[in-house]
């Protein structure tokens, strides 16, 4: 699987929805859906299987926090919205970091990896940072290509 046969895959209903234009959403949707494959096969293991659970909570909350983000009009719930997002991409870094026993570092590295991507534009988006204003942290961006990532997808 790569992303361009995955983002084929989606139904036309989403992809017509206006939250579709934003990188970062496609991006969190595609690394759910990486995450459902990621957390099966945690679930063979007795001791990560709640590892699982928690992975595909976190990944699903980066594309529903964008998702609510993308609806709000008030720019402080649009904030919110948009840190629930970073929170989650930051969450579930952290989770597939503690997976890697099992899913092995190709599997996290990548996934990682296509996270640094979402964080990025999260950041650009204005998520982690006070009110107007931005900083280093804020605007940098993951020095990795993210076209191989998209290209090259590792599954367990």
């Amino acid at each position: 699987m790569n992303y361009q046969v995955w983002e084929r895959s989606v139904p036309p209903q989403i992809r017509a929805d206006g939250v579709w234009s934003q990188e970062a959403y496609r991006l969190a949707l595609f690394l759910a859906d990486l995450g459902w494959h990621d957390a099966n096969d945690l679930a063979k293991h007795r001791r990560t299987i709640k590892l699982g659970a928690d992975l595909l909570e976190a990944m699903s909350g980066v594309a529903a926090g964008l998702a609510r983000a993308h609806d709000r009009s008030v720019n402080a719930e649009r904030r919110i919205a948009l840190e629930e997002s970073l929170a989650a991409a930051r969450a579930g870094a952290g989770i597939y970091h503690g997976c890697r026993h099992v899913l092995g570092q190709e599997i996290i590295m990548h996934r990682i990896r296509i996270l640094n991507h979402v964080l990025g534009r999260l950041k650009e988006m204005g998520a982690g940072t006070p009110e107007g204003q931005a900083s280093a942290e804020a605007i940098a961006l993951p020095t990795d290509k993210l076209e191989p990532l998209l290209q090259q997808v590792p599954l367990p």
